[in-house]
């Protein structure tokens, strides 16, 4: 690979984030966008410099590859800049990676995985604002073949759907699986202004774009997959949903068995390869627009260098969007889902040449075109679930963005 050159400088103002990528999406750049306003962190990634894409059945590993040969190219070396100050590859992996005939054509430009070296990188850490911009050695632009859609999930059909299900957990099938559910909305919003509207109603949550052509994937994700930098690492265990304050989710038998499942898998796959643990007795409750969440943040350091990439292979997908056992709830979704996910519920986030960086669980989403908006939402069920009560959850939750299509 031929070498490529890159700079970092830091701004002493605040870019203007909302006209930067109100532009991107006019010209169809790539464009992608996180922010998590409790940490006070923020990327906004503009134009493609490389760009890394997977069609594979192991599109985690096949992207680290692939991440591994472009910045050993990079000139300077950035692996020994601060997080925040070097070079990023920013994107997500799919659900599910499936054979690319069998992906939901709306998904074709996003694949099983589709990473981006930003031309120009925004980035806010520590209270500093950064712009790290990657000489471009390729076209900015992306184009995307307009597709005719799937059907809806109807109500009834998921009803249907979710009582087979629950009926094959209280049989012994699996302990816990995830139902989700796909809404079409004719019209759609102007980007920007949605991220806005999101951020301001879901401050807890880390809201996400990621932009393909006129295509863009967004939502404000309540879950934390994964944050790694300099060894420490976090992950948040998110399940349990209430329209309520969320004190009854403290008390349900029910949400807490769905909660603990979650918990469970993280500390099996953390313990390991941590020292210095941290897992709370109790969970908490977490507010995200509204509806309210319980939560259980994991802490630890790790014995010794990992990739980011290697611990989302290992923990993805959790509990809280799959069911466990995971090969067990999985065929029940095969099964009982008539679409394709996509992205949904997929990671997203960002990594450096070192292999820090953080994702997050692509939740209360939508992919929207310059026709038609999706929107995504799942709910978790166990043998004590109710599918009435579980259909309405996935209503509140896909409320919870839907709203905003109307308002704006």
């Amino acid at each position: 690979m031929k070498p490529w050159h890159w700079e970092a400088q830091r701004l002493t103002a605040e870019p203007d984030w909302q006209q930067l990528l109100a532009d991107s999406h006019t010209s169809g750049q790539h464009r992608f966008y996180l922010q998590q306003p409790k940490d006070g962190f923020a990327v906004l990634g503009l134009g493609a410099a490389r760009v890394l894409s997977s069609q594979s059945n192991d599109p985690i590993a096949d992207i680290r590859n692939q991440a591994r040969e472009l910045f050993a190219a990079s000139e300077p070396h950035p692996y020994t800049a601060a997080f925040g100050t070097c070079p990023i590859l920013v994107g997500g992996i799919a659900f599910r990676a499936v054979d690319p005939r069998e992906r939901g054509p709306e998904w074709n430009a996003f694949g099983n995985a589709h990473f981006v070296l930003p031309e120009d990188a925004y980035i806010l850490r520590n209270g500093e604002y950064w712009r790290v911009h990657c000489a471009p050695t390729v076209s900015a632009a992306a184009t995307v073949r307009f597709v005719d859609v799937s059907e809806p999930v109807s109500t009834q059909d998921y009803r249907e759907a979710a009582s087979d299900v629950i009926e094959t957990i209280r049989s012994g099938g699996a302990g816990k699986a995830v139902l989700a559910r796909q809404e079409i909305r004719e019209g759609t919003s102007a980007v920007p202004r949605l991220l806005d509207r999101l951020i301001e109603t879901h401050p807890n949550c880390a809201t996400f774009a990621q932009g393909i052509g006129q295509q863009t994937f967004l939502g404000s994700s309540p879950e934390r997959l994964i944050q790694h930098i300099d060894l420490d690492v976090l992950a948040a265990a998110v399940a349990g949903t209430s329209a309520g304050d969320g004190t009854e989710l403290l008390h349900s038998r029910k949400e807490l068995e769905e909660h603990a499942f979650v918990v469970q898998a993280l500390q099996n796959v953390l313990e390991p390869i941590c020292e210095n643990i941290e897992i709370p007795d109790q969970p908490e409750v977490l507010g995200s627009g509204s509806v309210r969440h319980l939560q259980t943040l994991v802490r630890g350091r790790l014995r010794s260098t990992m990739h980011i990439l290697e611990l989302v292979a290992q923990l993805h997908p959790t509990p809280a969007v799959c069911g466990t056992p995971r090969l067990a709830a999985m065929d029940l979704i095969q099964k009982h889902e008539n679409f394709d996910r996509g992205w949904y519920a997929g990671p997203i986030g960002l990594f450096d040449a070192g292999g820090r960086g953080d994702f997050f669980v692509a939740l209360r989403c939508g992919l929207v075109d310059q026709r038609l908006t999706r929107l995504y939402a799942g709910a978790g069920l166990v043998a004590d679930s109710n599918p009435d009560h579980e259909e309405a959850e996935t209503r509140l939750k896909l409320e919870s963005l839907g709203q905003f299509l109307r308002e704006l």
